[in-house]
């Protein structure tokens, strides 16, 4: 698979400058006694330890599913790019504790020339490191990688703040080098947490974007004999491995075959433009039916007033010869200012009032409202 080839280069590239950087910094740290140098070169073989972890794990996510793993082996990428954060935010606290030693108990930095050739150098390595990883996301687009990315971005500003304090030490005599260390740990560490957000939310379990769930739905609806959507839901299995589950309503008059071809249609229209795999259940509706429609009109009333961020979905009103029967989903947003019983409670309380003979049932789904909509 190609994607995984050009992880796996990135992973190599990654290693050999990481590599070569941690012996020229830890050459020029010796040489002039400076512990931002030397702090900065361990910080570069941390680097290229987290290459290695770069190209297993493109490696190991290209594995194809197996009866142990259905959904294969993507989410290794985002394990990755976690463990490529944590040995981040460790350099960037040793580096802390090292520096602070060095503010208490300070020593004479000893300058070279070739030495602040190294870090110019390293910079510009590093510069080229983030570049050449940035270009090559953009095809793969990889969490793994992004985190390499701000690692190299965050290399360039700690080695600058490494050149910059040495500099600034040998010409005022002020000792600042374990300033600098500070700083620059403080800054390393910033990007590592923010690095894992953005591996660790995947493996959570974050919510889609609105951009990808509102391009879902459009799909979907294309089909003007779909009435609505709710309950999606996208599970994240690593790059390229998206599956998506949702509800769509149609009409009850339909059959099921011809239900069958519409939802049909409609998933083969979704996999074939968002490259995911789509599974849709249908929701028979019934329509023309006045004294329905008329009671979803006061459901909704009831809903609207008590938030507008609030809706109903599955809405059916069922009549036999023993009893009416009220159903309806309600879609809740996270932290919602009313707790559940009490917010069904509240609406309960005014149906019963209006349709004392009706017996109700209402069932409460959370979410962002992003994954619910009908014409």
């Amino acid at each position: 698979m190609e994607r995984n080839k050009l992880g796996q280069k990135a992973g190599l590239v990654g290693i050999v400058l990481n590599i070569f950087l941690f012996l020229v910094k830890f050459f020029a740290g010796i040489i002039t006694n400076a512990l931002s140098i030397s702090a900065d070169a361990f910080n570069n073989l941390s680097d290229a330890a987290s290459s290695v972890v770069t190209l297993i794990g493109f490696k190991l996510a290209e594995k194809p599913a197996d009866t142990e793993h259905p959904y294969g082996h993507g989410r290794i990428e985002y394990i990755a790019g976690t463990s490529i954060s944590v040995m981040i935010i460790i350099v960037g606290a040793e580096l802390f504790r090292k520096s602070f030693v060095k503010i208490l108990h300070p020593t004479d930095v000893k300058l070279s020339g070739l030495a602040i050739a190294i870090l110019i150098l390293s910079i510009m390595i590093k510069a080229f490191m983030a570049a050449y990883n940035y270009h090559i996301n953009k095809t793969v687009n990889s969490e793994t990688l992004s985190a390499v990315v701000k690692d190299s971005q965050s290399d360039c500003i700690a080695t600058s703040f490494v050149l910059t304090s040495v500099l600034v030490e040998h010409f005022t005599g002020l000792h600042i080098d374990g300033i600098g260390g500070v700083v620059v740990a403080v800054f390393i560490i910033y990007t590592g947490l923010s690095a894992m957000k953005e591996t660790l939310y995947p493996l959570l379990g974050r919510p889609a974007d609105d951009e990808y769930t509102s391009d879902i739905m459009g799909l979907v609806l294309k089909d003007q004999r779909i009435l609505g959507i709710h309950d999606l839901i996208v599970h994240d299995y690593g790059p390229g491995r998206i599956y998506v589950y949702l509800h769509a309503e149609l009409p009850s008059s339909y059959t099921m075959i011809e239900a069958h071809k519409i939802i049909d249609a409609a998933e083969r229209r979704v996999e074939e433009s968002m490259g995911c795999k789509v599974s849709i259940h249908v929701d028979p509706v019934i329509i023309d039916d006045s004294e329905t429609d008329k009671a979803k009109t006061i459901v909704k009333g009831i809903v609207k007033n008590i938030s507008k961020d609030l809706s109903i979905h599955d809405f059916q009103l069922e009549k036999t010869d023993v009893e009416k029967r009220m159903m309806f989903d309600l879609l809740v947003p996270f932290k919602f200012y009313m707790g559940d019983e009490d917010l069904k409670s509240k609406i309960m309380d005014d149906l019963t009032r209006r349709y004392p003979d009706v017996r109700i049932n209402i069932e409460i789904d959370h979410g962002t409202g992003h994954e619910s909509v009908s014409k």
